[in-house]
Formats: structure tokens, C-alpha cells, sequence
């Protein structure tokens, strides 16, 4: 590496983030093509033989040039080794960030380069190249936008207000206020309004390109505290992650602050940090730091369970909506059935004499996993996927022995089948290595190993709203994709891929998740609105 940071060093800071930000940004726009950018970048920046050999690698099946991890790496390096110069020339010679981005990808996976053929077999464990692949897996693959926009909407919005008298649910936009002193409304019209900059090819922008929304400075300047921080500030909180997260695929200390605050203007590094960094758990995270560090524990559980329940609420009434026609128990008729004492499942449906028995899981990969620097982490990690499936197990046992005493009604003539399933709320990297580990661990346990039982299904909540999608716009039903998965030799792959393959095309987006995406983006319209009506009024 330290040839490629000699080269990055050679350009300002301001530069190289300014022009890796962008070309990320042409990667994640939702209206170009990877294979566009791809062509662009090659007209751009090369010429003669190299663009032609260039190109011609590019024809080959599934070959890409670029690809956001090495920008992020470069950020890194960039931010490291070079000095800031102020805002750069617009003709400002790029040419060694172009030369960095051919280099830089041959550094990726030096880790696993030198594995031998033993330690390529994967099992009860699977070594460095499952700390590779789960790693590579998470950072290449960003929560699709909508549906984090949508899955924030619901949980963090219109669930804690259906279930404000629940014991357990609390109003989340007021803890958020009294934690940060800053409005959710007021975090979510400011990254919406980076988010749409940046994937319109332009992810620097000015401070005052706020000003239609006719903010004090004070306000704006609250919001910009909590998500973008100075270079300096970067560098130090990068250097520690390093030391416990590696240098190649962490994103810790960018999750936490996508934008690089300059004197006068902001730089967006990647826009699907943005849509994480006001959706998903980090809303959370920031009402976390604040009870974490006024001592207030018993207030970090009731905020972090409250979340906890929203997300197995949201999870739960998705699962019903796509079980139908099947007849739906959850865990408390389970547990009436079988025992208060007895370990159950959330969600149980009854087809005929299939069964469809699911857990769910608020609990995510660690950030040692995601960076792919611990086995332990990652071994942790699918024991806890374990640990879900011996719950789905033991609701299965119950209605293998006495299924009349859950449905009341003697059971149906047929085969019986049970399709687990366990749903990771959050993230989860599902590949044909960490799927092998997780049936090698659940045959060395005796876990879901009998006949009747297919194999363990683990859907991130963005697999789940892919086969409601499926179901919706093709006809299928839940019952028939799990079964169908189910029959493949090796089904070792996440069923968006499933679907993927089977329809020619990803799954198209559910309309729960097209009803509520757009509520994110309403947010800031709405508020440059009330700007653009205090300036026409003239009012304070």
C-alpha cells in the first residue's frame, strides 16, 4: 500500500475526496448503470493501449472496474497522507487518483490470496475466507434506499404512535429531541437533501445550499454536528478503527459521519451512508451516546427495547400479510398452547399440513464481523442465528406432538412439512460459506435435523419484502418459494439471489415499501416549503 499512498499523496485532500465521492456517487445513482460508469470512467481518465485493454477486460462476464470499497480505501489513505490545500482547480490534475483506482483493488484480498487447499474446505468453521467473504458481502452490498426508508417510516414513526400505550413502546421522535436536542424531522431534511445532491453527481456542496429551508445557523449547524465531521477529526477516528477494525472493509467512523465538514461547503462520501446514517439503527445509536453518557441505563433498555419491539412488529405483520391464506398464530397463542414454560416461536402458519414456523432477531453482525477481523465474531454471530433456530425447533416439536391443542382442529390429511425461517431485522450476510457453516453447526447440534424439516431459511428483512414483492406482482405464495428454495441441491444462497435467478430480474419492491418510501424525501419537501413560505411572508 504505501505505493498507492505515495501516488494519492501527490493531490490535495480536498481533491481526492471531492472526486472519490463523486465517482461513488455515479455508482450508487438509482439512474445509471454499473457498466455506464464503468465506460465513463474509462473515456475519462484513459487513453491508447491501456483504454483498450481496459475495455476488453470489461467485456468479459461479470468484470467491473469500479467499486466503492476501493474509494473508501482511498478516502482513507487520502485522508492520512495528503494536505489540504483548499477547495481545488476545476481542471486539477486527477491523473494519480485514476492510476490508484487500478492499483488499489489488487490489495483487497491479499488476506486470502495465499489460503491453502485445506483451509479453502468449509465447515463448522470456516476460517479467513468466511471473514472475507461475510466482510466483502456486507460493505458491497448497502441496504437497498427505499426499503430503508420504508422500514424507517414504519418502525420509527407510525408504529410507536399505533402502539403508544404499549408497555414496551415508547414515542421515539421525543426521546430522539430530548437526547440530541435536535427534531428527527430536522436529521432526516438534511440528509435527504445531501442524498439527493450526491446521486446527482454532485456530492460537494456549499453551506449555503440550506438556505431555502431559512434555518438559523445554530439549527443547522446541530444537525451537522451529529453527521459530518472536519478531516482532522476523520483522521484520528480513523486511525483508532484501524487498530481494531483493520484498514480494508470498515466503515465504523463513516457510518457515523458520511460528510467531510470543510470551512465553507460539506463533501458526501457515499450516499447509501447518508440513507443509513438517518435510518436503520443509528437514529438509535445517537439517543444511545447521550443516556450512555448521563449514566441513564434503565433509559437506553426502554428506548433500545421500544425499537426492538417495532422492528418485530413491522417483521410480524409482513410475514401475515404474505402467510394468507394460511391460518396465523403467534407467540402468545403458541405459549397458551403449550405452556408458558414452554420455548416458542414469534409466528407459526398453518398450510394444511405444512407448516411455516419463524423467529425473528433485532440482532445484527458485530462491526468485527463486518470488518471481517474476528472468527470468534463471526462464530458468535451464526450461535445466535442458532440460537433462534432451537426456538423455531421447539414450537415444531410441539405441533409434531399435539398440533390439535394450537389449532383445535385434528390434523390435516397429507405429508407434513416444517419450513423454518429466522429473520435478521438488521444485517446479515448470507452466502454459500456462512449458509455451510450455519447447517454444519446446526448437524453437529442435532438442530432442525429431522426428516419432515426443511432446511433453515435466514432472510434479512430486505429478503423478506423481496418474496412479498414476488408474491404480489407473479402470483406465488410464501408456502411454494420457501418450498421450491427448499428443493434446490444446494440452496446455499440468500433468497433475493433465489429470486433473482428464477425471475430473470431482482424481485420487484412490495408495495408497502413503495407507499411508504416516499414518506423520507416528503420530510425535507415539506420543510424547504415552510422555508419558501417564511421567506415569501418575510417572517422571523
Amino acid at each position: 500500500m504505501a505505493s498507492i499512498a505515495l501516488q494519492i499523496s501527490k493531490v490535495s485532500l480536498e481533491l481526492a475526496l471531492s472526486w472519490c465521492a463523486q465517482w461513488v456517487a455515479k455508482l450508487e445513482s438509482p439512474t445509471t448503470s454499473h457498466e455506464d460508469v464503468d465506460r465513463e470512467f474509462v473515456d475519462v481518465h484513459f487513453r491508447g493501449v491501456l483504454r483498450s485493454r481496459i475495455l476488453a477486460l470489461l467485456r468479459q462476464p461479470k468484470r467491473v472496474l469500479l467499486n466503492p470499497q476501493t474509494f473508501s480505501v482511498m478516502m482513507k489513505i487520502a485522508l492520512e497522507h495528503c494536505r489540504r490545500e483548499g477547495p481545488p482547480p476545476s481542471e486539477a490534475d486527477v491523473s494519480p487518483l485514476a492510476k490508484a483506482v487500478l492499483a488499489v483493488p489488487t490489495h483487497l484480498s491479499h488476506d486470502v490470496e495465499d489460503l491453502t487447499e485445506p483451509e479453502l474446505v468449509v465447515d463448522v468453521d470456516g476460517g479467513r475466507m468466511a471473514q472475507y467473504m461475510v466482510a466483502n458481502q456486507m460493505f458491497n452490498n448497502p441496504a437497498d434506499w427505499r426499503t430503508a426508508w420504508a422500514v424507517y417510516y414504519r418502525c420509527l414513526r407510525e408504529i410507536p404512535r399505533e402502539l403508544g400505550n404499549h408497555s414496551r413502546v415508547i414515542d421515539f421522535e421525543a426521546a430522539y429531541l430530548d437526547a440530541t436536542a435536535v427534531p428527527l424531522d430536522d436529521l432526516i431534511t438534511v440528509c435527504a437533501v445531501l442524498w439527493a445532491r450526491a446521486i446527482n453527481d454532485n456530492p460537494t456542496l456549499p453551506l449555503d445550499y440550506f438556505e431555502p429551508l431559512r434555518w438559523e445557523p445554530a439549527r443547522l449547524a446541530a444537525v451537522l454536528d451529529l453527521i459530518a465531521a472536519s478531516p482532522e477529526f476523520l483522521r484520528e477516528a480513523l486511525r483508532e478503527d484501524a487498530s481494531e477494525l483493520g484498514l480494508l472493509w470498515s466503515t465504523k467512523t463513516f457510518d457515523q459521519f458520511p460528510v467531510v465538514r470543510w470551512e465553507n461547503y460539506l463533501t458526501v462520501l457515499r450516499p447509501s451512508w447518508i440513507v443509513n446514517r438517518s435510518t436503520g439503527a443509528w437514529p438509535l445509536y445517537d439517543v444511545r451516546r447521550v443516556l450512555e453518557a448521563r449514566g441513564a441505563s434503565s433509559e437506553i433498555s426502554r428506548v433500545s427495547g421500544s425499537i426492538e419491539h417495532a422492528y418485530e412488529h413491522y417483521t410480524l405483520e409482513v410475514l401475515e400479510d404474505l402467510a394468507r391464506p394460511g391460518l396465523v398464530y403467534r407467540d402468545d397463542a403458541i405459549r397458551r398452547a403449550y405452556g408458558k414454560k414452554s420455548s416458542v416461536a414469534d409466528a407459526a402458519f398453518a398450510y394444511g399440513p405444512a407448516w411455516v414456523v419463524v423467529e425473528v432477531s433485532a440482532r445484527g453482525f458485530q462491526l468485527k464481523t463486518a470488518a471481517g477481523v474476528s472468527e470468534e465474531a463471526l462464530t458468535q454471530d451464526l450461535d445466535h442465528v442458532i440460537r433462534k433456530a432451537r426456538q423455531a425447533e421447539a414450537t415444531i416439536d410441539n405441533i409434531r406432538r399435539d398440533e390439535k391443542a394450537l389449532t383445535g382442529a385434528t390434523t390435516p390429511l397429507g405429508a407434513r412439512r416444517f419450513f423454518p425461517v429466522v429473520v435478521v431485522a438488521s444485517r446479515f450476510a448470507g452466502n454459500p460459506i456462512t449458509f455451510t457453516m450455519l447447517n454444519a453447526r446446526l448437524r453437529a447440534t442435532g438442530v432442525l435435523q429431522a426428516a419432515d424439516c426443511a432446511p433453515l431459511e435466514v432472510f434479512e428483512l430486505e429478503d423478506l419484502l423481496a418474496v412479498e414483492g414476488a408474491c404480489e406482482r407473479h402470483g406465488y405464495s410464501f408456502l411454494d418459494l420457501l418450498a421450491e428454495k427448499s428443493s434446490v441441491e444446494r440452496p446455499l444462497v440468500p433468497m433475493r439471489e433465489f429470486l433473482a435467478h428464477k425471475l430473470g430480474q431482482p424481485a420487484p419492491v412490495p408495495t408497502r415499501v413503495d407507499r411508504a418510501w416516499p414518506e423520507w424525501l416528503n420530510t425535507a419537501i415539506r420543510l424547504l416549503r415552510e422555508g419558501a413560505a417564511t421567506d415569501d411572508t418575510g417572517a422571523e
